[in-house]
């Protein structure tokens, strides 16, 4: 065969190789979920500020502490109220005896009705003076909301505060929310009630959690999707404050 018979064998075959390549395109690479920024955040959280022009006398917990319902978190100076109590606490107790001897002198027709009525009214005045001394004093102190964390504290026993002060800040432990911006592009799946795959930063955890509600309104000025969705933590294994990577998938990953 001469030479110039294979040059135009070799280019016939690289030509149809080529139009093979050209027919037969590549597939297209799978493209990847798109996720977004959010943040886990307390459930609740309570900024306590002060009702009064006064001293602060007692910041029993740390900062950072944990606390229950009802716990005492501060206690203002409450000496005067106090004694308030006590003083109402005895005239009650002397209206109440003289009220209880009114009655037995009333049962035996030994007490005319008007007397038996100004004993009557001496005692329920009387409770309702020691009844108000106890609110006042009881408003001297200030009791956590809920259970949660200590995570702000402003001020130190001694220190003067005025009306609107900020004094303490509580949040919560569980429940926790993860709290994402989502494009209004993603309205339709989430009406899917689809699962979120919540990636936190620190620590390196992985959380599935059902959408249960969708938001009802969209911010018309930035056109994103405000969505929260509930995290329990009653074990406290997690964190407030963390970032994470949400992604919103159709159905629950298959566990094997």
């Amino acid at each position: 065969m001469s030479t110039a018979r294979i040059v135009i064998a070799v280019l016939c075959i690289f030509l149809t190789d080529a139009n093979r390549s050209i027919a037969q395109p590549r597939p297209p690479a799978p493209t990847a979920r798109p996720d977004f920024d959010g943040m886990l955040l307390p459930g609740q959280t309570a900024l306590i500020k002060s009702r009064f022009d006064d001293r602060v006398a007692e910041v029993p917990e740390a900062l950072g502490a944990r606390v229950r319902k009802d716990q005492l978190l501060l206690r203002f100076a409450d000496d005067e109220h106090r004694v308030g109590l006590e003083r109402a606490a005895a005239v009650l107790d002397r209206a109440r005896a003289e009220f209880d001897r009114a009655r037995q002198l009333n049962e035996q027709s030994q007490l005319s009705k008007e007397e038996f009525e100004r004993a009557q009214t001496g005692f329920r005045l009387a409770k309702a003076d020691h009844d108000l001394a106890a609110i006042h004093l009881r408003e001297r102190s200030i009791v956590a909301p809920f259970d949660g964390i200590l995570a702000e504290r402003y001020v130190d026993p001694g220190a003067s505060v005025g009306q609107g002060d900020p004094l303490l800040r509580v949040t919560s432990i569980s429940p926790l929310r993860v709290e994402v911006l989502l494009p209004e592009s993603m309205l339709s799946a989430l009406r899917g009630r689809p699962m979120l795959k919540v990636t936190l930063a620190s620590p390196d955890t992985v959380l599935w959690l059902p959408v249960r509600r969708v938001p009802a309104l969209v911010d018309p000025a930035s056109g994103m999707l405000p969505l929260q969705v509930e995290v329990n933590n009653t074990r406290g294994r997690l964190t407030a404050g963390v970032s994470c990577r949400v992604e919103v998938l159709q159905r629950p990953p298959v566990r094997r």
